[in-house]
């Protein structure tokens, strides 16, 4: 039988073990270990809910993963890689390729990349983002020299849920597979948050660039939006929090802030509020009325303003400034039928894997390679 190396950017939390199956492939029987290499990639990275196990190695160094990589049996592994492929990540890619490594990569945010032509993306764009746009096809042209001249290899296989990669083997979003155990909703009475642990979420300072800043003020706007919220609707605002948040408690005033049930607290909410989160999929398998809301200091993030837009043009519903809204006009919608099944066909299951589990579909094809 083969061995699984998970090879990740960032320590081995919870949700990892939990999307990526782990436990099942232990079960199965399967030999695994988890390659934590963050400490090469993001120095000092440290995320909350780490999870510590035998089967977890640790390297800081690219040399201590050549040497890993010198005394295994390659022939016998399948690698599943959870690293980013940019300029940062090149020397490692390199490196498993000068191995001849068997390499996988597991899509389970098929949602972030949204099918937008061109023409959307650049109508409201602004001259700073053109110029991160342009650097960032830059750094891909580099990229793409040095693979060349190095003979990096693309991944012998690739799965994803979203119709956008060319050659997949087609699995579900980890929120359809929730979804598809949990289909039963009740009206809780309350409106849903998606927090997305702005601006002090791991991904922005780590891989973004994002300097540290305070979320006073971003705090402040979001906690009188709740409270005009509150005051329409008469019912009262539920924090879904992100699960590499770590609050004290009073960040959204007296609001109650529940970590690791999204799905749950979705599906029973009368509305769903949120900035983009790849979350937004509860909100259209559940079919939830929702509004995409922003203030000035979200707004400050350019790539995330952008990433919001593209969201706004994809699903057909505005964005509303929350630092000057006039609540008479605040008015959550869901999508249409029509408009639904696109969303969810294009980027969270296929009518092949909709009645599929996506740990059947993973050890069916990754135990026979």
């Amino acid at each position: 039988m083969k061995k699984i190396v998970m090879i990740g950017h960032e320590p081995l939390t919870k949700r990892t073990k939990s999307i990526f199956y782990i436990e099942d492939f232990i079960q199965a029987g399967v030999e695994f270990e988890y390659w934590d290499i963050s400490q090469y990639i993001f120095p000092g990275m440290r995320l909350i809910k780490e999870v510590e196990a035998p089967y977890i190695r640790k390297f800081s160094q690219l040399w201590q993963v050549r040497q890993q990589l010198v005394s295994a049996d390659i022939g016998n592994i399948v690698f599943i890689i959870e690293v980013r492929k940019n300029w940062q990540s090149r020397r490692f890619y390199k490196l498993l390729s000068d191995h001849h490594c068997f390499t996988v990569r597991i899509d389970m945010y098929g949602n972030t990349v949204l099918n937008i032509s061109l023409w959307q993306k650049l109508k409201n764009v602004q001259l700073e983002r053109i110029v991160k746009m342009l650097s960032n096809r830059l750094e891909e042209y580099a990229l793409n020299i040095y693979k060349t001249i190095n003979k990096v290899k693309d991944f012998d296989i690739v799965f994803s849920s979203s119709i956008l990669f060319p050659g997949r083997i087609p699995i579900n979003h980890p929120d359809y597979e929730k979804y598809f155990e949990n289909q039963l909703s009740i009206k809780g009475g309350y409106a849903v948050f998606l927090d997305i642990y702005y601006p002090l979420h791991p991904d922005l300072l780590y891989m973004m660039g994002m300097k540290a800043v305070s979320p006073l003020s971003y705090q402040e706007s979001l906690r009188t939006f709740f409270d005009k919220v509150e005051d329409k609707y008469g019912i009262p605002v539920v924090i879904a929090a992100h699960p590499k948040a770590k609050y004290v408690g009073s960040e959204f005033g007296d609001r109650k802030i529940v970590q690791g049930e999204t799905d749950s607290l979705v599906k029973d909410a009368n509305m769903v509020l949120l900035h983009t989160s790849n979350s937004v999929s509860y909100c259209i398998l559940y079919d939830k009325p929702m509004a995409l809301i922003a203030n000035k200091e979200y707004c400050k993030n350019r790539d995330l303003s952008s990433t919001q837009k593209k969201l706004s043009i994809s699903l057909k519903i505005p964005i509303f400034d929350i630092d000057h809204i006039d609540m008479t006009d605040f008015n959550p919608r869901k999508l249409s039928h029509e408009e639904r099944n696109e969303y969810i066909y294009s980027y969270l299951t296929s009518k092949n894997t909709e009645m599929k589990r996506n740990k059947d579909i993973l050890l069916d094809e990754l135990l026979k390679k």
